[in-house]
């Protein structure tokens, strides 16, 4: 018994009440279609939990992410955030998923998606493509340098996509786990300023996650204050009201904020030497943000 109770694999805890609660707030607080974000935590039981809570939208970014949340729900809408994608997987979501969202940042994924969707005989209207602009923020892991056209490049993106027949969004990510409460309201500036060189009316806007969740404080790293997520929520709906993106079609794409206060990890430690515990996980596994995000 005493074995059983220290067992030598580190051990989840998860509880799908917390997950329930939580998912219910950011809708609540959202004006918006809430997609939750597979890649955060694709689990199962986390999935279905989240479709019994009333959580049908999904933020997907690869085959096994489609299949994942198609194992839960067969009803359940699915958006390819992802804005780089191989060919084959384009082709996958259009013609076996029946995805009809998409976001890109560049040239070489329209006619990626264009000769997709010629060969399979779709309609382009049927389809909205998000185009993902650049933004710059502070967060624990800052994605600005790696996806997102600029704001002049977008303008010619959706411009392109508009002239082949998609309907045509606006999205940015902010970044995991936003570390200014301001990171926003600039990427909402950004979008502005993409929207009013347009020649056409945009078909929504993805605000995409950066949501943070509460986690605890490094004592060796500045400490940041930010605002509870009903202030930030509350700001966020304010920003978007002053840029005039209310009246429109709205998505956000949170993870961590949904799903980080349901799950535990009950470790065993294997050695205590001094100050320095050791113990059986790690950054190489359940630990890593501890690392690459340095989030405690």
């Amino acid at each position: 018994a005493a074995l059983a109770l220290r067992p030598d694999d580190p051990v989840y805890c998860f509880r799908p009440q917390v997950l329930k609660a939580d998912a219910l707030q950011f809708m609540g607080m959202f004006p918006g279609k809430t997609a939750y974000a597979v890649k955060t935590n694709g689990e199962q039981i986390v999935l279905k939990t989240l479709v019994e809570s009333g959580v049908s939208t999904f933020d997907v970014a690869s085959p096994g992410e489609f299949a994942a949340v198609r194992a839960v729900s067969a009803d359940a809408e699915m958006l390819y955030m992802h804005p780089v994608k191989a060919q084959s997987d384009i082709k996958l979501a259009l013609e076996k998923y029946g995805i009809r969202v998409i976001s890109l940042d560049h040239e070489d994924e329209i006619t990626k998606l264009t000769r997709v969707v010629r060969a399979l005989d779709i309609d382009p209207g049927a389809i909205t493509v998000f185009v993902r602009i650049q933004t710059k923020g502070h967060a624990a892991y800052e994605l600005s340098k790696k996806f997102g056209a600029g704001p002049a490049n977008a303008v010619e993106l959706a411009e392109r996509l508009n002239r082949t027949g998609y309907k045509v969004g606006l999205c940015f990510h902010v970044g995991s786990q936003i570390e200014d409460p301001d990171t926003y309201e600039r990427a909402l500036a950004s979008a502005d300023w993409v929207r009013n060189r347009l020649t056409f009316d945009i078909a929504g806007l993805d605000v995409g996650g950066g949501f943070p969740a509460e986690y605890g404080h490094d004592p060796y790293r500045k400490q940041v204050e930010m605002p509870s997520l009903g202030q930030l929520m509350s700001r966020l709906a304010g920003d978007l009201t002053e840029y005039q993106f209310d009246q429109m079609p709205l998505v956000a794409e949170p993870g961590r904020v949904i799903v980080a206060r349901c799950l535990s990890l009950i470790v065993r430690v294997l050695l205590r030497k001094g100050k320095r515990l050791y113990i059986n996980d790690g950054i190489w596994a359940s630990l890593s943000d501890s690392w690459t995000g340095k989030i405690t």
